[in-house]
């Protein structure tokens, strides 16, 4: 077992406070879009690729026994808009954040190429608002999920080894390695999973997480 945790609570990663997610409207089902708040052990901290293996169907919270994950962040939320101020996804992740604080945080960085040079700066910025709420809590580092072909071509592959070396210089620890997936396993825009992935990328965090 990688992460033993005794809670089995939700954590909601979203969109900013007092913005609707438009999902809502027609998948009321969704965890995000539920009308009470609860709360998870482990934090999550990401970008659409992890909502989608994390809470659709088929994902991890259809799998899971567990539930140790909840939601992650919205459509766009890489790793340079969780480190922009202006965005308010950590007033979401305050939120949801259990009153004893979370016992793991996990990361998957969704980088873009266009949103750099200076990825290993918003790394430390991220860092830091994760210490400052629970210092010294283990955070699990992941890149995006990883593909048999040239797929989500917005995403800065070839930061992936450094910025995977500057987490584990930070002494933070590996998290899942997610895919690979393949085209029957992802929509139309080459990048986000359908549910055949949803499925595959869930099964691995089942694996990881809750085993």
């Amino acid at each position: 077992m990688r992460v033993s945790l005794s809670l089995a609570l939700i954590v909601v990663l979203s969109m900013g406070l007092g913005t609707p997610d438009p999902r809502c409207e027609n998948h009321p089902e969704l965890r995000r879009c539920q009308p009470t708040v609860t709360y998870a052990p482990i934090g999550v901290v990401g970008c659409s690729n992890t909502e989608d293996a994390i809470e659709n169907d088929g994902g991890y919270l259809t799998q899971s026994d567990e539930d140790l994950l909840g939601n992650s962040a919205t459509g766009g939320a890489s790793l340079a808009r969780w480190d922009w101020s202006k965005r308010n996804y950590w007033e979401l992740f305050d939120r949801y954040r259990p009153p004893e604080g979370y016992q793991a945080v996990w990361w998957q960085l969704c980088v873009r190429t266009r949103e750099g040079p200076d990825h290993e700066g918003q790394m430390d910025s991220v860092l830091a608002q994760i210490y400052e709420r629970d210092p010294g809590v283990p955070v699990y580092v992941s890149w995006v999920n990883h593909y048999t072909f040239n797929g989500c071509r917005q995403v800065d592959w070839g930061a992936e080894d450094r910025l995977l070396d500057y987490a584990a210089s930070l002494g933070l620890l590996t998290g899942p390695w997610l895919g690979p997936l393949n085209q029957s396993q992802v929509v139309d825009d080459n990048c986000h999973p359908n549910q055949a992935g949803w499925s595959l990328l869930g099964s691995q965090l089942v694996e990881f997480f809750d085993n």
